[in-house]
């Protein structure tokens, strides 16, 4: 993930789209968001099959269809009405837009307390992508980034702690396991939301979390939480900066209509 090397051109995107208006600038902090806010945005299929576990595997459609109807909805349903009575969702989410600019491969956003700098890495092969070609320059007069941090709280990490303390390791797995895929649904849900304060479309742009391909080192944790003030929704790092409670979510988010994801 080296530098590109001498000689080649760096494809650049065509910037002349406008960039979007911010509803705001900084951080907000947003506590309790309603369960059946998430609900929708919840990828029934991923937790079925692979948060849970079933898969169809060669199972006749029909087989497989009635044992989702008969057996793993009802457990899905009776795990959101625990969630509901005894209070363990507690989902909230740190969000902001920002000024910024790329440099080269490294993006400035610029903060209330100061310049806040990520570097990414390059492809070594055409088309060599790097996340900063969806940003415009200062010369170009610079951009906007948004970024959410979400979680679903403290709360329902200690309920699965105490499920798997009591060996109840079925229990455990899928009450774990929502609570991931609970995670995701309230990232997608935000996202669409920051669209939407946008005004852009349901597919436009994209969201870019730390430790996957394109921007993989976890190192850019701290500042992105900080920024956004992510520990008044509970939100803390690990000495790995792995996001504790588990059931995390964070993101950079991009509104450059060509924004897409790519391998390194």
């Amino acid at each position: 993930m080296g530098s590109i090397p001498p000689g080649l051109t760096v494809p650049r995107n065509c910037h002349d789209h406008p960039v979007p208006a911010a509803p705001f600038f900084g951080a907000r902090q947003i506590h309790n968001v309603p369960l059946d806010t998430i609900l929708p945005f919840v990828n029934e299929k991923r937790l079925f099959a692979i948060r849970w576990g079933y898969h169809r595997k060669s199972m006749e459609v029909s087989r497989y269809e009635a044992m989702i109807r008969e057996d793993v909805q009802p457990r899905y349903q009776e795990l959101l009405r625990r969630l509901r009575e005894e209070s363990l969702l507690e989902a909230g989410v740190a969000y902001g837009y920002f000024r910024a600019c790329a440099e080269g491969d490294t993006l400035r956003l610029t903060t209330t307390d100061g310049p806040v700098v990520f570097t990414f890495p390059r492809q070594e092969f055409p088309p060599h992508r790097c996340l900063t070609d969806f940003c415009r320059t200062a010369e170009a007069g610079g951009d906007l980034i948004g970024a959410f941090a979400v979680t679903v709280g403290a709360k329902l990490s200690t309920a699965i702690t105490a499920l798997r303390a009591a060996d109840r390791y079925q229990d455990y797995l899928m009450l774990h396991g929502l609570s991931v895929e609970l995670a995701e649904a309230l990232a997608e849900s935000w996202h669409h939301t920051m669209r939407q304060e946008w005004g852009l479309t349901a597919t436009t742009g994209a969201r870019y979390s730390f430790g996957y391909a394109a921007c993989p080192d976890l190192d850019n944790q701290p500042p992105l939480l900080d920024m956004l003030g992510a520990d008044h929704i509970g939100i803390t790092l690990t000495e790995s900066y792995q996001m504790v409670p588990e059931a995390s979510v964070s993101a950079l988010v991009i509104a450059h209509p060509q924004a897409h994801y790519f391998s390194m």
